[in-house]
């Protein structure tokens, strides 16, 4: 317990003084996987990555604080840059998303190896938000606008890794893609014999089949009517059924999503339903399930499932603390870099924290990445994330009442 404080005391520190100590050693294993780059530049690859994932770790994400970052480093190698941002902004531009990407994979890589597991199995949540993008055209070619949208704006899928807390893959589309699309990319991708936890959007007759297509287990509410045919009963609450692919509900237009993969979809589904009773309201709830294996309890899954949240909590870090909610940049490639050097910053923390806490299945709780992370903000951050805004002084409590 006082070495995981002294650790969290210690990363608290140096993230303040531009993320050296503890995260220096990490990042730098990761930044091995670029390659390229002149001697004679100062803004090498590497040096521009890893000033961009510093970068993503400060509320100041200016070029300016950037080259500050970059400057600090360069001090301790003997080396003096100058402050003027235009070699660095170049040297961003330079850097190939395919080598910030290689950095990303090789950060999660490490951060999931080792550690407890479900049942033998490894847990993902996913779940999708929108961002918003810079008005710019490039990007509104690439992210057209939507109906009563004034900028444009993209959607981000992401499944993160429940035992690390890690962002494990994520995809990045248009609005006019939908949350089903991207996480069948994300989906096939995951390691086979693992278990993703979804919320209802995803429990299609397609997206579960393709899951088990794939070797991929779901678990996923069901809050609509649906008609069952019980096969067996496994225990109170807890039945095999089948569900029937009803191809006569299809109404849109055009190709959907499921009828581009090359693959021919069954008449009938076999699944798990567990009925259950909510812990806190009583409400009757209904989970459905291709884990279809007697030996892993009801209640487990039900347990399981009650983590899903973690993924909301997950999301909304990477939102509003990791301040992508707007990202700054103006061309496709940038918005990438920016995003990967966001979540490889966010992942390096939560590699942290899993070594400060006790070896858990679940990941840490959200308020202890707040407590890493928040204390470098200037501005307050409150529970859920959320700074004041600058431009609308907050009331006072005399002005309000009256």
């Amino acid at each position: 317990m006082r070495q995981g404080m002294m650790l969290r005391l210690q990363v608290q520190d140096t993230i303040k003084r531009t993320m050296l100590g503890p995260l220096r050693e990490k990042l730098e294993s990761a930044i091995e996987q670029i390659e390229g780059g002149q001697r004679s530049r100062v803004f090498t690859p590497k040096i521009t990555a890893t000033a961009m994932i510093m970068s993503a770790l400060q509320e100041d994400k200016t070029l300016q604080n950037s080259v500050m970052l970059v400057k600090q480093i360069s001090q301790q190698e003997g080396i003096d840059v100058s402050l003027n941002t235009a070699s660095y902004t170049t040297a961003r531009q330079r850097l190939t998303p395919e080598s910030m990407h290689k950095v990303y994979q090789d950060v999660v890589a490490k951060g999931l190896s080792g550690g407890p597991r479900w049942h033998k199995r490894e847990v993902y949540l996913m779940d999708g938000t929108y961002i918003q993008l810079r008005d710019t055209l490039e990007l509104r070619k690439k992210y057209p606008f939507q109906q009563g949208h004034k900028c444009p704006s993209g959607l981000l899928v992401g499944a993160i890794h429940a035992g690390s807390g890690q962002l494990a893959d994520f995809e990045l589309s248009d609005r006019y893609r939908t949350e089903l699309e991207l996480g069948h990319r994300i989906m096939q991708r995951l390691p086979t014999g693992n278990v993703v936890v979804v919320d209802e959007l995803y429990s299609s007759f397609c997206f579960l089949y393709l899951a088990k297509h794939y070797g991929i287990d779901m678990v996923a509410p069901c809050k609509r009517k649906r008609s069952f045919k019980v096969i067996a009963s496994l225990g109170k609450g807890d039945d095999l059924v089948e569900i029937t692919f009803d191809r006569t509900r299809r109404k849109a237009s055009g190709t959907l999503w499921w009828e581009k993969v090359d693959v021919v979809y069954p008449k009938t589904l076999r699944l798990r339903r567990i009925q259950y009773n909510h812990p806190k309201n009583g409400k009757p709830c209904t989970l459905l399930t291709t884990l279809l294996d007697p030996d892993i309890p009801a209640q487990d899954i039900v347990l399981l499932y009650t983590k899903r949240w973690d993924v909301e909590l997950s999301i909304r870090e990477l939102k509003t603390i990791m301040d992508i909610d707007i990202v700054r940049s103006k061309s496709e490639d940038m918005v990438f870099k920016e995003l990967l050097a966001a979540f490889i910053g966010y992942n390096l923390i939560r590699q942290l924290m899993k070594e400060a806490d006790p070896p858990s299945f679940f990941p840490s709780d959200e308020a202890l990445f707040q407590k890493f992370v928040a204390l470098t903000r200037s501005r307050p951050v409150d529970t859920l994330g959320r700074r004041p805004s600058t431009g609308r002084p907050r009331r006072s409590l005399a002005a309000s009442s009256t």
